[in-house]
């Protein structure tokens, strides 16, 4: 059978916030260009203040915005 074209867990990079990271330096260890997919991250780990990420949560992130 063929899979369908939702996504899996494959599809995300799983990140656990550690003690002095941001979102920004987050993106750059994962190769992720944060300016041009801020808000397509913002809004899939459902953070509104982008400066208040927690330590210790787990964020979330497309496979398919690597390297882009």
């Amino acid at each position: 059978k063929k899979k369908n074209d939702s996504a899996s867990a494959d599809d995300f990079i799983l990140y656990t916030v550690k003690r002095g990271d941001s979102l920004e330096k987050i993106c750059s260890k994962l190769n992720i260009n944060y300016a041009k997919y801020k808000s397509v991250i913002l809004s899939l780990n459902r953070i509104q203040n982008e400066n208040a990420i927690i330590t210790g949560y787990v964020l979330i992130f497309p496979k398919s915005i690597q390297n882009q």
